[in-house]
């Protein structure tokens, strides 16, 4: 099982929306990283929380460095754009950490947004970009630019644990701050994102109940964990012939509740792919 640190971004009322004046980011994310703990603990994933007081502040890298000794450090948000409402802008934002050949906590970090972007845009009934932003200054001190514009990916970076900020769309768009508003929309959002994390960090060993099969191949999937076997054939006795990565992919047969791949690249197990 892993160890995850939650931050909820914000505190108090914090980032009102400018058009739906009930709306605070920090009450939702608040919300929403109390939901997702409640979800990793009972997939048996220990959860440690960067505060404790809804309406206390800590300073941004201060937050990212209690993720000392995680396996993974996430940072909950909602996103805005120019000074009043905007109804062209919706997306989700996923922000890894940017790319330092000598932390491997990057790489986990990158693997890790391009398997739950999906899952946030599949649940929100909206887009995502995984858009990690660089520093402009050397801010470890290390003589390379390459360092996190964000304190709290930074903070992390500095104690070795990969991060990500997932910003859950925009609350300059109403439809997004309406769903937000939503507390079982909540709910729905905390359970895929703690099933993702779960996913993710368990290897899984194709052993869920496989979904009932179906004749109407073909058909597209969306895989949102990073390490899901290819096989031969449609079972573990099979022999593997590597991992697939995060993305849709079409299925053109079905069989014991394996999927052949369109690709020709083999079989995956259906219980880890979502149908689109």
């Amino acid at each position: 099982m892993a160890k995850i640190c939650i931050d909820a971004g914000h505190c108090g009322k914090q980032n009102q929306s400018p058009g739906c004046p009930e709306y605070y980011e920090s009450e939702t994310v608040w919300k929403l990283s109390q939901m997702q703990k409640k979800y990793l603990e009972a997939l048996g994933h220990e959860v440690i929380m960067t505060r404790a007081d809804q309406k206390k502040d800590l300073a941004l890298q201060n937050r990212g460095k209690k993720s000392k000794g995680c396996d993974l450090f996430i940072s909950d948000h909602t996103n805005a754009v120019g000074g009043g409402m905007n109804e062209t802008v919706s997306h989700a934002s996923i922000i890894p950490q940017t790319d330092d050949k000598t932390a491997q906590c990057d790489d986990v970090s990158l693997r890790f947004a391009k398997a739950i972007g999906p899952v946030i845009a599949q649940i929100m009934g909206i887009q995502y970009k995984v858009q990690p932003r660089q520093a402009q200054s050397d801010r470890n001190g290390d003589g390379i630019l390459n360092d996190n514009y964000y304190g709290v990916l930074h903070g992390a970076r500095l104690v070795g644990t990969p991060g990500v900020i997932l910003e859950h769309g925009f609350h300059t768009h109403t439809a997004t701050v309406r769903w937000l508003e939503n507390d079982e929309n909540l709910e729905k959002l905390a359970k895929a994102e703690a099933d993702c994390i779960n996913a993710f960090f368990g290897a899984p060993a194709e052993d869920p109940e496989p979904p009932e099969e179906t004749s109407d191949v073909p058909y597209k999937v969306q895989v949102v964990i990073t390490n899901l076997n290819i096989r031969k054939g449609p079972g573990v006795s099979y022999a593997r012939k590597g991992f697939i990565e995060p993305g849709i992919y079409t299925i053109v047969e079905e069989k014991n509740g394996w999927g052949r791949l369109k690709s020709g690249k083999g079989w995956i197990y259906l219980a880890y792919a979502i149908k689109k």
